[in-house]
């Protein structure tokens, strides 16, 4: 399922209901009584995703925010905003996004037989 971390190559690979069961967001959502299963690890924790994970991967404020975060990650996120200070809201966002890094960092490193989603 390449295509989806693609949305112009899904477009074009996939018809309008394959998209809604998957979650698009740029398709209307799916008709009550079609399941909608966007692609997701199987044995991955956590509340089932609603959302095509390479739409909300391709958002302009999520890329913001991963800019912002390899940035801050590295003490430079001064230099990154250049002559603006950094809002309550990216620096929320930034927390967020780190703490579920890490969890689906220790998640993945974490062997099966533990619980986790390694080999």
């Amino acid at each position: 399922m390449q295509a989806l971390s693609d949305c112009e190559r899904c477009m074009q690979t996939y018809d309008r209901p394959t998209r809604q069961a998957l979650g698009c967001g740029y398709e209307p959502p799916a008709p009550r009584g079609v399941p909608v299963m966007p692609w997701d690890h199987d044995d991955r924790r956590g509340p089932p995703l609603t959302v095509c994970v390479g739409y909300t991967t391709n958002l302009p404020e999520v890329i913001e925010v991963s800019h912002a975060r390899l940035h801050w990650s590295k003490s430079q996120l001064d230099a990154y905003l250049g002559d603006e200070r950094p809002t309550e809201q990216l620096l929320g966002a930034i927390v967020i996004l780190e703490a579920e890094t890490n969890t689906y960092t220790n998640w993945r490193t974490t062997p099966k037989r533990d619980g986790g989603g390694g080999v």
